[in-house]
């Protein structure tokens, strides 16, 4: 995803789900504390985005970026402090990719309009992967895209509170829909 531009967000939904097995592996405090650092700060965000307020200052987003640094120093700290090579390995791995993504991670700070995971995204396609394990394969790229416009349709009608069985039936009939 890294090559398809700029600004990509990490799912931190993911990087929690590493951060707890980190903790359950080594015991080591900073996984924890980044995860409900990370976590506070999407609840904050929202409680922004609640009360009209849609970036933060400049002043903020440092104070954040150095906490977050903070934590991250602690990790390699504890890290180094660890008895087993291979979960020492492997929380050093984890460890470099917080420090190396870092931006990537906090972008949901920088640009509310960007979400903290991507939660909504592999749950759209979730569907598309299932079908394609049932089946093993798709047919022709025409089904394919057939099936892709239908679940489009229905999912963005749903979305937006709309009968997709009728729009779908105005689609066959010819009748223009504005969804």
């Amino acid at each position: 995803m890294y090559n398809y531009g700029k600004r990509h967000g990490e799912c931190n939904a993911h990087i929690c789900r590493y951060l707890t097995g980190d903790y359950q592996n080594t015991q080591n405090k900073w996984a924890l504390d980044i995860k409900a650092f990370l976590c506070c700060l999407n609840r904050y965000k929202q409680e922004l985005i609640s009360n009209g307020i849609n970036q933060l200052t400049k002043a903020q987003l440092d104070k954040y970026s150095k906490r977050y640094d903070e934590i991250i120093t602690l990790g390699y700290k504890q890290n180094k402090e660890f008895k087993s090579q291979y979960c020492k390995k492997e929380e050093k791995k984890l460890l470099n990719r917080l420090v190396k993504y870092k931006e990537n991670h906090l972008l949901f700070l920088y640009d509310f309009s960007i979400p903290f995971d991507n939660n909504l995204s592999e749950r759209d396609l979730r569907h598309v992967k299932n079908k394609q394990k049932i089946s093993g394969f798709w047919s022709s790229m025409e089904g394919l895209q057939n099936y892709l416009d239908i679940k489009s349709i229905i999912g963005t009608c749903k979305k937006q509170d709309i009968d997709f069985y009728k729009t779908i039936f105005d689609i066959y009939e010819g009748k223009p829909v504005a969804i």
